[in-house]
C-alpha cells in the first residue's frame, strides 16, 4: 500500500484573507478602505480572486490564475501580457507579472508561522527601473477546499 499523496505545498494559502486597512504601507497611491483576497486550488491550477474598495470607494476585482511551477504563462489583462507563479516554500508565493518578458508587477505573499495572518509585499518596476513597493497585511477568515 503506497502512503498518500503529500499535501501541495501552498496548502495553507488556500483560505479567504481579509485585509487589515491600517496596517497597510504604501508608497504608491493610497491604502484600500477594505479587502478580500481568495486563494483557491481548481483545476490545477491557483486561483487568486482579489477585491477592495480604495481610497476613492470604487470596488475593484480581479482574478489571477496559474498553475505554480515558475513557468511564465500568458495572462490577457490589461496591464501584464505574462505571469509567472512560483510557490518556492510552504510559506512564501511569488507571482511575477511582465510585459514583454520585463517583470512590470512582483508580489510575494508570505503567511506567518502559524498560518493565520499574511503580508503582501508588492512591487510596481517602472520603465526607468525604478520601484515602488506597497505592503499589506491580511488575516485568514476561513480555509479553502482543495479540488
Amino acid at each position: 500500500m503506497s502512503p498518500p499523496p503529500a499535501p501541495p505545498l501552498f496548502i495553507n494559502f488556500l483560505a479567504s484573507w481579509d485585509l487589515i486597512p491600517g496596517a497597510c504601507r504604501f508608497e504608491q497611491g493610497r491604502p484600500p478602505q477594505s479587502g478580500r483576497t481568495t486563494i483557491r486550488w481548481q483545476d490545477g491550477e491557483l486561483v487568486f480572486t482579489i477585491g477592495f474598495v480604495d481610497a476613492d470607494d470604487d470596488h475593484h476585482l480581479e482574478t489571477l490564475r496559474g498553475s505554480p511551477d515558475g513557468v511564465p504563462r500568458p495572462h490577457e489583462g490589461a496591464l501584464l501580457d505574462a505571469l509567472v507563479i512560483d510557490a518556492p516554500t510552504p510559506r512564501a508565493l511569488t507571482i511575477t507579472g511582465t510585459i514583454d518578458g520585463k517583470p512590470r508587477l512582483i508580489a510575494e505573499y508570505q503567511l506567518d508561522e502559524h498560518a493565520r495572518a499574511m503580508r503582501v509585499l508588492q512591487q510596481v518596476v517602472f520603465e526607468d527601473g525604478k520601484r515602488a513597493t506597497n505592503v499589506s497585511l491580511y488575516e485568514r477568515v476561513d480555509a479553502v477546499t482543495v479540488h
